[in-house]
């Protein structure tokens, strides 16, 4: 149980089309102000997403795209951009995350929110990200990527590879679609991973909300709500916007039980 909503338009619940991705727990995200930190990859000069983090969560952004040059860039009001591609250190002039956090000072930060459009990079960067996510180099919460088929390139040992190492650093779907608006309607898939504990964090706060935070799906006059009695007669009211559990086919990498994410 989470508050799962896809996001990047001018307002909430009603963004559609290619560019706009699914978010899990968005008003615990904004809770943190300017201490949340999302990394957006692959622009395409579009900022629907960057405008919806930055007009919803007021998080610090920073994008990247190596084809897109930084004086063409239109974001740069809310974001912060550079001309980088992610990728392999060394490997055609790209940066692995942990070189790219390095560079920016982020170092002991958490990333809340990486956003991945790069065009098949995925397969050769996500490995290697999910390997430090689990020895506790780096830590994210969510990823939202865009996965590619490249054909001729890529086969179904990089894709078990890749959702491998989504199980190894404890994060789950809870989100896919394919992306109809794009990749000719059927050449690519949107996921979206949470990590367990965020999750966790997510649920705490929609069953068990603490009275300073505010929560979109309330009606006028229920701005804020105090403990599990009212928490759950809310949730009942407005249970057409509250996604019950995680759907979809899991991978059987990633087939372990949502209870075992305790809140």
């Amino acid at each position: 149980m989470f508050s799962d909503e896809r996001f990047g338009f001018s307002g909430r619940y009603n963004a559609f089309g290619d560019g706009p991705k699914f978010v899990c727990g968005v008003d615990v995200i904004a809770a943190k102000g300017k201490d949340c930190l999302v990394y957006s990859v692959g622009s395409n000069n579009r900022i629907e997403f960057e405008t919806a983090v930055h007009d919803a969560m007021g998080c610090d952004i920073h994008v990247f795209d190596p084809t897109v040059a930084k004086n063409d860039f239109i974001g740069g009001h809310i974001s912060t951009f550079y001309q980088w591609r992610l990728g392999i250190d060394g490997r055609r002039e790209g940066k692995s995350v942990e070189t790219i956090m390095k560079e920016l000072g982020h170092v002991n930060r958490k990333i809340d929110i990486l956003k991945i459009d790069c065009e098949g990079c995925e397969y050769d960067v996500m490995p290697v990200l999910f390997d430090q996510m689990a020895e506790g180099k780096i830590a994210i919460d969510q990823i939202l990527i865009e996965m590619h088929t490249v054909c001729g390139r890529r086969n179904a040992k990089d894709i078990k590879d890749l959702f491998a190492g989504v199980d190894k650093a404890k994060m789950r779907i809870f989100h896919k679609e394919r992306n109809n608006w794009g990749c000719d309607g059927y050449k690519c898939v949107e996921y979206a991973f949470v990590s367990e504990s965020f999750l966790s964090e997510a649920n705490k706060a929609i069953v068990c909300p603490t009275s300073n935070l505010k929560l979109p799906f309330l009606d006028s006059g229920e701005s804020t709500i105090e403990g599990t009695t009212n928490a759950t007669s809310v949730l009942r009211r407005h249970k057409k916007r509250i996604t019950s559990k995680v759907t979809g086919d899991i991978p059987k990498t990633l087939s372990r039980s949502e209870t075992d994410v305790n809140t």
